[in-house]
């Protein structure tokens, strides 16, 4: 008897895609060399393996210390050790109010001092740590850190560079 796809054997029935399971097989035979058949393997496809994965060679990360782009003065470094995370805002603050070597003087803007141009209304807070308004408002350390409480509380707006 002649089938869809040839003869069909006393034996053999049809599958489901209209090969006689004899041509089924012998098609087959090669799909898979030393393992399952065809049918075989499609009976048991749904039967779940284990896959080893293969985990990459990873080199281990080294920290990295970045430097800065330019090294700093005194001057930088005083600045951004009271301002810390905000150094970089801090010194283009102080560098466009007083200049790029953050040096003001005191004959060109008498009602202001240091690096960040501290206005003389702020003098009290320079007594309340003990120091003068007039001479220490021009030490950078003591500018940086009143520019830093006034900072922390009104934020860039008092500076007009900002």
């Amino acid at each position: 008897m002649a089938g869809l796809h040839g003869a069909i054997g006393a034996n053999d029935e049809r599958t489901s895609d209209g090969y006689s399971t004899s041509e089924h097989r012998d098609s087959t035979a090669d799909w898979l060399p030393g393992r399952l058949s065809r049918m075989d393997f499609d009976r048991h496809a749904h039967e779940a393996r284990p896959v080893p994965v293969p985990t990459p060679d990873v080199a281990p990360v080294e920290e990295v210390l970045i430097e800065p782009a330019i090294p700093f003065t005194e001057i930088e470094a005083a600045i951004c050790a009271v301002f810390g995370t905000y150094c970089r805002d801090a010194l283009a603050v102080a560098a466009c109010e007083s200049g790029p070597d953050y040096w003001a003087e005191p004959a060109d803007n008498p009602n202001h001092r240091g690096a960040f141009q501290i206005s003389y209304v702020h003098a009290g807070r320079f007594a309340d740590k003990g120091w003068d308004w007039g001479t220490d408002g021009l030490d950078i350390l003591k500018n940086a850190t009143i520019a830093f409480e006034i900072w922390s509380v009104q934020g860039w707006k008092p500076w007009s560079c900002w």
